[in-house]
């Protein structure tokens, strides 16, 4: 997304400094370390996994969520796991409100489907991992966003269609 992000600013910086006649200064963002900081290598990447896989499996949840958070979330797979603790459900939902929370909080993620599609890529690549979580994952962003019942619903029906569209390649013309 960076550098989608980076050629869109490009194009448009382009574009004013030719209609404007105005000079910009060279883009420096990719200097920018993402939240967490960054690895050094690859190496360090294993070694941070290494680590994570103990520590995932004392959490209750299988090995490999250790490889999808780093993936996912980079060094903030730290922050992610400490908001895990703070849920009494199990693991698989716990994770899922912590990485809904983070998102949440961080990374613009607004409704539900921000979430399964965009963030966690279950939507397309795990869709039968959605339910068990679905309803918690609700309650927390009626909490977050003080929805009303109705709007709830409203959210419910979007990701259960979006599921069966995903699941049966089947569109709907809502």
């Amino acid at each position: 997304y960076r550098k989608m992000a980076q050629r869109v600013v490009d194009l448009v910086v382009q574009r004013f400094e030719k209609e404007e006649n105005k000079r910009f200064k060279d883009c420096h963002t990719d200097k920018i370390p993402f939240g967490g900081g960054p690895f050094n290598g690859a190496e360090d990447v294993e070694t941070y996994i290494k680590a994570l896989r103990l520590r995932v499996k004392e959490m209750g949840l299988e090995e490999f969520y250790a490889d999808y958070l780093v993936y996912n979330y980079g060094r903030q797979t730290d922050a992610v796991l400490q908001q895990m603790t703070h849920y009494k459900d199990e693991p698989e939902v716990a994770l899922a409100r912590a990485e809904v929370w983070f998102g949440a909080n961080n990374e613009l993620v607004l409704r539900p489907l921000d979430y399964f599609s965009r963030r966690s890529g279950r939507l397309y690549f795990n869709v039968d991992t959605i339910e068990p979580v679905l309803e918690a994952i609700l309650d927390d962003f009626q909490q977050y966003f003080d929805w009303s019942d109705s709007h709830r619903q409203e959210e419910l029906e979007l990701v259960r269609r979006d599921m069966h569209e995903a699941r049966y390649f089947e569109y709907s013309k809502t």
